[in-house]
């Protein structure tokens, strides 16, 4: 049996190896390298999942293996945990923001506001971004909690809305409302949804 990467030609034995052994074989090539698997090609054949009921089932008569590299899902990665890092420090200042404007806000009071849209409005156009990669569903690490993840994002977009008549009217303890009870709990949400969908670099094995 050979294992084809990039370049490279690996090759083990067939008889002394089973379905585990090849999928320690591939993850330890992987995380050699750094990268992230897209599929296999498994004697001609595209395999986009159960690998391992593959290789159990025809481990003695695989000839190659080719490893597909992904290069969307570290890109996808590197986004999510920017916005997750980004939430991690957000959190907290919106609440200070929100208690500010619950005393007497000031200028820089203002000025935090303004940058919290701004931090709104980069997540909400990081998902458009990535919402239009074709096969998106193998690109992200589960599809079903990426989809939760859009969702509390649009929830985002419909309070920029809700934010901005009270803005114009000066509507300090509105403001302060909708910072605590509507921003921070959905903030929240998307915290715990991209905890799901983001992997240290090198821990996606396959399976």
């Amino acid at each position: 049996m050979f294992i084809h990467i990039s370049n490279e030609i690996i090759k083990i034995d067939n008889e002394q190896t089973g379905a585990e052994e090849i999928l320690v074989i591939i993850n330890t090539i992987l995380a050699q390298r750094g990268v992230v698997l897209g599929y296999l090609i498994i004697n001609g054949k595209p395999i986009y999942k159960d690998f391992h009921n593959c290789f159990a089932e025809y481990a003695e008569t695989i000839d190659n293996i080719e490893i597909v590299i992904d290069p969307l899902k570290p890109l996808i990665n590197d986004n999510l945990s920017t916005v997750y890092q980004y939430l991690t420090n957000a959190i907290p200042q919106v609440s200070i923001l929100a208690d500010e404007f619950y005393r007497q806000p000031n200028e820089n009071t203002w000025m935090k506001l303004i940058d919290l849209f701004e931090g709104i409005q980069w997540i909400i156009e990081s998902v458009i971004k990535i919402g239009k990669i074709e096969d998106i569903d193998n690109s992200v690490l589960d599809y079903g909690v990426w989809n939760q993840y859009v969702q509390s994002v649009g929830e985002l977009s419909e309070m920029i809305k809700e934010l901005e008549p009270s803005m114009v009217n000066k509507d300090y303890v509105l403001i302060g409302d909708l910072l605590i009870y509507e921003i921070i709990p959905v903030f929240q949400k998307i915290y715990g949804t991209i905890g799901l969908l983001v992997t240290p670099e090198g821990s996606e094995n396959v399976s």
